[in-house]
């Protein structure tokens, strides 16, 4: 009842208030937000489209309300591929203690 009568009188749900204890997710109050915006052209166009999002979302995949932002698309791609991710961010490492170690061996060597 309460979330209805924010939705009449503020146009949308604010998700932040609905109970201060559960964090939601931005991408999901995104979601929240656009199906029940006031004005019907800011909603989704049809369920499908919806689905598709939620779908999206719940792959870790990027949604189209909320586009975004570089590193949590890392975060969702490494959640995704925790084998390749593990690998090349393994390389990564050993790259970067291979320049140190040249680089120190170079100075006191």
């Amino acid at each position: 009842r309460d979330t209805l009568s924010q939705v009449m009188e503020a146009g949308h749900v604010d998700t932040s208030e609905l109970n201060a204890d559960i964090k939601v997710d931005p991408e999901l109050a995104a979601i929240v937000k656009k199906c029940t915006d006031p004005d019907r052209a800011h909603r989704y166009e049809s369920a499908s489209e919806l689905t598709e999002d939620i779908r999206k979302y719940l792959e870790d995949r990027q949604i189209s309300v909320s586009p975004d932002m570089h590193h949590r698309r890392v975060v969702k791609w490494t959640r995704r591929n925790p084998m390749l991710a593990g690998v090349l961010y393994g390389l990564l490492a050993a790259a970067a203690i291979h320049i140190l170690w040249a680089i120190w061996a170079r100075e006191f060597l």
